[in-house]
């Protein structure tokens, strides 16, 4: 059975949600749990399937969530995944410069993770157009103690600076982000500022002198490059419709919830 909640935008969120959901994720070693999260509107709600079937076919450990627009998602998903209703959030204005943008104001969601869940110390953030394509518990266990996120920068723009990640696939470290405010930081700018990419500018500018690189195959992508053996397969960028990989994508939503969890790597 597949569980819900949601955030009314005129309550804070609960102090420790779904507590109950979360006892699913293996424990590693030091006791940290493993998440992940999708966010997406209704347009995308079809996309999820692809990203998350490939994420529990090698990684059937995750507690993983989906951040949608309504009380109930629409397709079927096994009891490690839950959706939450975050249309009322309360973080970030419908007036504010960002949230209207050319982008879903599900993007701004990255910014306040650590007020959903309190209870993670760390949690993977997840475009819902990418593929997991090996188990990614390295994520989880690499060395995190004075880093807020983790990811790929995006060597293939040139106006970036080489240390600006792409947040397609990033790992952040909630408890640090807490500690020094860091998320309060980021709602605040994404609230008063107008960005061109709204949350990963902010994160990139909050979080700069402490991210950690990771390799490219971390994010195969058109923004950040390519390599022969990717961890993570990201579909994004001006021609994504027909990059050569989008077939595997789909092939992802296609395969029968049955063989994902029977034939787990």
């Amino acid at each position: 059975m597949m569980l819900h909640r949601h955030f009314a935008s005129n309550e804070p969120p609960p102090p420790n949600p779904a507590h109950q959901v979360n006892t699913l994720g293996r424990e590693l070693s030091d006791g940290t749990r493993k998440a992940v999260v999708y966010a997406g509107t209704r347009n995308l709600y079809k996309d999820m399937l692809s990203a998350v079937k490939s994420m529990l076919t090698y990684n059937p450990d995750v507690q993983i969530y989906l951040l949608i627009e309504d009380d109930q998602y629409p397709f079927y998903m096994p009891e490690n995944v839950e959706s939450i209703n975050v249309s009322g959030q309360p973080w970030f204005r419908k007036s504010g410069p960002n949230f209207r943008s050319g982008w879903s104001y599900m993007i701004l969601m990255r910014a306040a993770l650590t007020k959903m869940f309190p209870e993670y110390d760390r949690i993977l953030s997840m475009d819902v157009d990418t593929l997991a394509m090996e188990d990614l518990s390295y994520l989880w266990e690499m060395d995190m103690t004075d880093k807020g996120v983790a990811g790929v920068p995006e060597y293939e723009i040139i106006s970036r600076p080489r240390d600006y990640i792409n947040v397609g696939c990033m790992m952040q470290n909630l408890k640090l982000i807490r500690e020094k405010e860091w998320d309060n930081r980021m709602i605040d700018m994404l609230n008063r500022l107008k960005l061109t990419w709204p949350e990963q500018d902010a994160i990139n500018t909050v979080m700069k002198g402490h991210i950690i690189i990771l390799p490219v195959r971390y994010n195969d992508s058109f923004p950040c490059g390519y390599t022969d053996n990717p961890a993570v397969i990201h579909l994004c960028g001006p021609d994504k419709k027909h990059d050569a990989r989008m077939p595997l994508y789909e092939a992802f939503g296609k395969k029968p919830w049955d063989d994902i969890l029977l034939d787990r790597k």
